[in-house]
């Protein structure tokens, strides 16, 4: 009985995929039409992404703009449009709705990145 107390107040007490550092993002397109959006991820990062519509796409999941993404853990998330020549914009969740012009990062690809559980969450541009 002991054990099995011991072992749910570890459980508990751990640090779990919900309460990890997380960067959350609204991914829009550049235009008013949605596009379709894929996140590839390496490493140990968990992904969450919800969006406007969704399908699959040579056996990768795509879903359409706009798009509400959610990272956690450590690695890197590479997103882009299926359609390589259509730039997508990322803005940061919880920028207010009048200063997104100045927030808002667009570019044909991004890369979210976080190499180690001590260091912060770092986006870039992959391609212009």
């Amino acid at each position: 009985m002991r054990f099995v107390l011991v072992a749910l107040l570890l459980a508990a007490c751990s640090q779990t995929s919900y309460n990890a550092p997380r960067y959350a993002a609204e991914i829009f397109a550049e235009d008013t039409i949605p596009v379709p959006v894929t996140v590839r991820v390496t490493g140990n990062m968990q992904v969450s992404l919800n969006g406007a519509g969704f399908y699959s796409y040579r056996g990768q999941p795509v879903v359409l703009t706009p798009a509400t993404l959610v990272v956690r853990g450590t690695g890197s998330a590479i997103i882009g449009a299926v359609d390589s020549s259509t730039a997508i914009a990322l803005v940061p969740s919880g920028t207010p709705l009048d200063s997104t012009d100045r927030s808002a990062i667009v570019a044909k690809l991004l890369r979210l990145s976080r190499p180690d559980a001590g260091s912060a969450f770092k986006l870039e541009i992959a391609r212009p």
